[in-house]
């Protein structure tokens, strides 16, 4: 076991099978062997938009090999989930419970998910026992999906628009409804092809009443006559020049909640601030680090609350990666990709 094969990738999906040394444990450190790990949509982007190799990955789950000697979290053979990020707990933002403004955040120091073996500082490995491998896999994108979730602070019973028929799109529509969303409506791009087809499909089974697009001529009348001309609150997945439209959206004094970046497109809008003022809306951003919320998400997979596995359409290994091209320059009808080192 001295030897660990990961993947890199750059621009025009060149994705290459790198090897190093793996390192010794320290006394806090988790040495773990990668059962599977999602492809993010910021995977996708580096593929297209890098022009540098960048290790790939951080949607993991994996099995504990060796434990440094100061460990008491988890032990050899456990199942984890392990996170990209998190909090130290000890800096002053952290002590006054703003973890999110940690200054001294751990992270993977550069290592690919999307390979055999990491290791980690214990602090960023959450128990996941009980948990099918493959489905404990999307903790990540499902916790990010509630973090936004609970920062549009949807009102019992209220409205929700989702800009983007994403995976997190889908994703947060799955989480909304679990949290007590009235009607839950999905903006996708455009109509007619396979990949939106298949994640409308999706979207509905995870509890979206309308699933409209914003190649539709009529759709801010569509989405009002779905919901009796009442939006509570917007959560823009898609990209920054979707949030005019969720603007247009938006109730009198309902959030519109901001997690779509740019990564290479355009990442400034017009705005009208007059009407915003006067309309009482807020736009929201958020970025989903440090983890949070990943036990609660991994309860809501283990006791069925949410069908994490209906999410994987494709799985690749780390031999068949130029399926991977494929899948995502073909309409084919991909919702979610997982990497398997057992493949």
């Amino acid at each position: 076991m001295e030897k660990n094969r990961y993947l890199q990738g750059k621009m025009t999906f060149d994705i290459r099978l790198c090897q190093d040394i793996i390192p010794d444990v320290g006394n806090s450190q988790v040495l773990v062997h990668v059962l599977f790990c999602g492809v993010c949509g910021t995977d996708v982007h580096i593929l297209k938009e890098f022009g540098v190799y960048t290790p790939l990955g951080h949607e993991i789950s994996a099995c504990v090999v060796k434990v440094g000697p100061d460990v008491t979290l988890v032990r050899e053979g456990d199942l984890v989930v392990v996170e990209d990020v998190t909090f130290c707990g000890r800096c002053v933002p952290c002590q006054n419970g703003r973890t999110d403004l940690c200054q001294n955040k751990r992270t993977l120091n550069g290592q690919s998910g999307m390979g055999e073996f990491i290791l980690v500082d214990e602090s960023l490995v959450v128990p996941a026992n009980g948990v099918d491998p493959m489905s404990a896999a999307l903790t990540e994108p499902l916790a990010v999906a509630m973090n936004a979730v609970i920062a549009t602070r949807l009102i019992p019973a209220g409205n929700l628009a989702i800009m983007g028929l994403g995976a997190l799109g889908i994703m947060s529509a799955a989480m909304a409804r679990n949290a007590g969303a009235g009607k839950v409506i999905i903006v996708g791009s455009q109509r007619g092809n396979a990949r939106n087809a298949a994640r409308e499909r999706l979207a509905r089974k995870m509890g979206a009443a309308e699933v409209f697009y914003f190649s539709d001529k009529t759709l801010k009348d569509e989405v009002k006559e779905s919901v009796s001309g009442k939006i509570d609150a917007v959560l823009v997945t898609s990209p920054p020049e979707t949030i005019p439209t969720a603007l247009s959206l938006a109730d009198y004094g309902a959030p519109v909640v901001v997690l779509g970046v740019a990564m290479g497109g355009t990442s400034s809008v017009n705005i009208d601030v007059d009407k915003l003022i006067f309309n009482k809306n807020a736009i929201v951003p958020v970025l989903a680090e440090p983890a949070r919320f990943f036990p609660q998400c991994l309860q809501l997979v283990r006791n069925g609350s949410i069908d994490a596995a209906s999410f994987v359409t494709h799985q690749f290994g780390l031999e068949t990666t130029g399926k991977l091209k494929e899948a995502y320059e073909a309409d084919t009808g991909i919702v979610k990709a997982v990497f398997s080192t057992e493949n």
